[in-house]
């Protein structure tokens, strides 16, 4: 099964967000919150509508597609960042609009996920002085998945850094620790999504944080069990 790892294009994008939601399935509930019924036709039209939006206003952004050159289909991507002596810059200047969600309190709810998430890469990037190449989204089609998919989706990523001398870093599933761990990405803490006390009795929302320091080689990389996320933070 030969594979060619291309970069994306803004056609590409429903099909981008449509492996998102076959991948992430129901059991992500950060994702959930931001992509409402994505798994629907309705949602994934939606949600792929606010992808190509993101990556029309970001032109440090660059999106990888993974290409079954048997069958062109695209059955992965990637999303990597590159910050070069720049910060996240965040809020951003359109948000997506309340109407996207059923209901206000949903909005919110989801709006105060994400912020928690860009409060941490923020602190993060400034403790590099604005230089660091962050992985924020790596997805490939179940079907296609342990077929070595994943660490092709990272060596652009991982590659631009080394170029660079720059540290590297992600938030990840459980399930995708480690795949990252297995590239030289160090555990360093699970987090659990601070929300506002009001959703306090909504599903916690966990991730790890992972960091490939300057410099490292995989070998160097040791996977570690971190703790296990039991309750929220709140606001």
């Amino acid at each position: 099964m030969p594979i060619a790892i291309l970069e994306a294009q803004d056609e590409d994008i429903p099909r981008l967000f449509a492996i998102c939601s076959l991948a992430f399935g129901q059991t992500e509930p950060a994702w959930r919150a931001f992509f409402p019924n994505h798994w629907t036709a309705a949602g994934r039209i939606a949600g792929a509508e606010r992808y190509l939006k993101t990556k029309q206003s970001d032109p440090n952004a660059t999106y990888h597609k993974a290409v079954d050159t048997d069958t062109s289909e695209i059955v992965g991507f990637s999303i990597w960042t590159v910050y070069q002596d720049r910060l996240l810059d965040y809020p951003p200047d359109e948000a997506p609009a309340p109407t996207y969600w059923d209901n206000a309190d949903d909005a919110e709810y989801a709006m105060s996920i994400i912020g928690y998430i860009m409060k941490q890469r923020i602190e993060y990037i400034k403790s590099l002085k604005g230089n660091a190449v962050h992985l924020n989204t790596l997805a490939v089609v179940p079907a296609y998945q342990r077929r070595g998919i994943g660490g092709k989706l990272l060596s652009w990523g991982l590659q631009r850094a080394d170029e660079l001398g720059f540290a590297s870093f992600l938030e990840s599933s459980a399930m995708g620790r480690g795949l990252y761990e297995k590239h030289g990405f160090v555990f360093q803490r699970d987090m659990t999504i601070g929300v506002p006390e009001k959703f306090a009795g909504r599903e916690l929302c966990c991730y790890a944080s992972l960091i490939r320091p300057m410099g490292v080689r995989v070998s160097d990389s040791k996977p570690r069990n971190g703790p296990v996320c039991h309750q929220a933070d709140t606001q």
